[in-house]
């Protein structure tokens, strides 16, 4: 699989498998982690690491040590006044949905981003320090220097604070932004002191992950619980990222957030070795390596029995469904998942854009139209939609989709178009004229690429209401607009030429 990670470049060569002790029994024999009253710490699944900060509010965390696990680390410094911003907003408050971003891409430029959400955190007084643990092989006091510093400056980081990077044996010691960190390998990591707060985005392991013959997923697990157990840290409050949404992670993996929960919160249930459905899932995945399409099916059909309520198990059931061509029954079991959790209404969209492509339209627009439902706020879904509609030739439902997703903000020209060409799908020309016009006015006219496609929409609108001379004088125009010369040649004697002789004896008393 290919690596969530787009930006890490530090220790690049480094990202390949995990160093930590060996594990004799898989996830047994662990250690597991509790607070400083021997409690297990309050734990909180969510979709983007920023949101951490909401539930750190909630809790009431204040000037503590965080430990990272992640692949990044979104210290980034920001506006004063959106530093402020965050700083003022109330313990239990809704003002934190105000300011930290979408999972998807929105209009809205929240302040609270995933390379800045830690320095918020910091600056709203919740956190003091870091311990960061990236996914490297060996220790990061091994590794050239120059990889790290190219890493920190694509964040920003001041010369000064680079200036104040140390190498150890085992560690990089830095300062960024006032905040002092520290890096380790997990196996590295020392005993921390006071009570911390820990945050874990399953990016760490999906970019480490290969497959269940070479890094299968429970001795990962395993390994990694049996080390982080091992370090004695007290820790009050664990924030797992399971980073869907945003493609980060795909989806299939989104199950690892629900066994660091197991991990974190209910240790007891996995002291004598992974859960039934665990190792259900284990065998599947492996299946699933050598294409043993069948025997995947009958494995995740056991899991659900086993585990009925777990929506990532629901959700790998419809995946095996679809891979052996039971659609019906892929439905179905992808329904329960996002109805356990919502997480997994991205799926729908991407059966969706997979239906459009290979034809199976109404297939595409009954996903589609669900995510839509469930997420009405993801720009990605309604695009997708809309090429779904345009596919099945469905352009009344089309236009009125454009029509709701130009009214949320995206007024763009390219909607406009997109739109206008839907009214003149449906004979309604005149206001397809006025559409490609409003669209056109937005765009300079030095920008010929951006407008030839408006312009040839134009033309045919002006065409289909008989404005006969207005459709050549925008044929023309968009014959000019035609950087490409077979296109221009195109528009020149396809077009502009046969309207001419059509229209011929009319000139002058049909045109408008």
């Amino acid at each position: 699989m290919q690596s969530s990670n787009k930006h890490l470049v530090v220790l690049t060569a480094l990202f390949l498998a995990l160093s930590f002790y060996p594990s004799p029994g898989v996830c047994d024999g662990f250690k597991p982690v509790r607070d400083s009253h021997g409690q297990v710490p309050k734990t909180a699944l969510v979709e983007t690491p920023q949101e951490a900060l909401k539930f750190w509010s909630g809790e009431k965390v204040a000037h503590r040590t965080l430990l990272l696990i992640s692949p990044e680390i979104g210290i980034t410094s920001i506006k004063e006044t959106d530093a402020a911003l965050v700083a003022g907003i109330g313990e239990n408050g809704n003002g934190w949905d105000g300011v930290l971003a979408r999972p998807y891409p929105t209009l809205t430029v929240y302040p609270v981003q995933p390379f800045n959400y830690l320095y918020a955190a910091y600056a709203a007084g919740m956190i003091d320090r870091i311990y960061w643990v990236p996914p490297t092989k060996l220790s990061v006091g091994s590794e050239p220097i120059e990889n790290f510093k190219a890493y920190l400056k694509k964040l920003y980081v001041s010369d000064a604070d680079l200036a104040s990077l140390k190498q150890t044996r085992d560690s990089i010691q830095v300062t960024v932004n006032g905040i002092p960190i520290s890096i380790y390998n997990l196996k590295d990591l020392p005993k921390v002191k006071d009570e911390a707060v820990a945050l874990i985005d399953l990016s760490f392991f999906t970019s480490l992950y290969q497959d269940e013959v070479k890094t299968p997923i429970l001795d990962m697990f395993g390994s990694f619980i049996e080390t982080l157990g091992s370090k004695g840290l007290h820790v009050s409050h664990v924030v797992i990222s399971r980073s869907t949404g945003s493609g980060h992670v795909p989806l299939e993996y989104r199950f690892i957030g629900g066994y660091l929960d197991t991990f974190f919160a209910r240790p007891e249930s996995i002291q004598g070795g992974p859960l039934p459905e665990w190792r259900l899932r284990e065998q599947a995945m492996y299946k699933e390596t050598f294409f043993q399409t069948g025997d995947v099916l009958d494995l995740y059909r056991k899991a659900v029995s086993a585990a009925p309520k777990d929506a990532s198990l629901r959700y790998a059931l419809a995946s095996a469904y679809f891979t052996e061509k039971d659609g019906g029954m892929m439905k179905e079991e992808l329904d329960w998942a996002v109805y356990l959790d919502k997480g997994y209404y991205t799926a729908y969209t991407e059966f969706g854009a997979y239906f459009t492509v290979k034809g199976y339209q109404q297939a595409s627009m009954d996903f589609l139209e669900a995510a839509v439902r469930i997420s009405p706020d993801d720009s990605r879904t309604w695009e997708t939609l809309c090429d779904a509609y345009k596919a099945a030739g469905e352009y009344k439902k089309l236009s009125a989709t454009l029509e709701k997703y130009i009214a949320m903000g995206y007024d763009w020209p390219e909607t406009e178009g997109k739109l206008a060409e839907a009214y003149e799908k449906q004979g309604m020309h005149d206001k397809a004229a006025l559409t490609y016009e409003g669209a056109l006015a937005r765009i300079p006219k030095i920008d010929r690429k951006a407008r030839l496609s408006l312009l040839l929409g134009l033309a045919k609108a002006y065409e289909g209401n008989r404005s006969i001379e207005k459709a050549l004088k925008t044929y023309r125009e968009a014959a000019d607009a035609a950087e490409d010369q077979h296109m221009k040649k195109q528009i020149q004697e396809t077009k502009i030429k046969e309207l001419q002789e059509k229209w011929a004896p009319f000139m002058g008393v049909t045109g408008k």
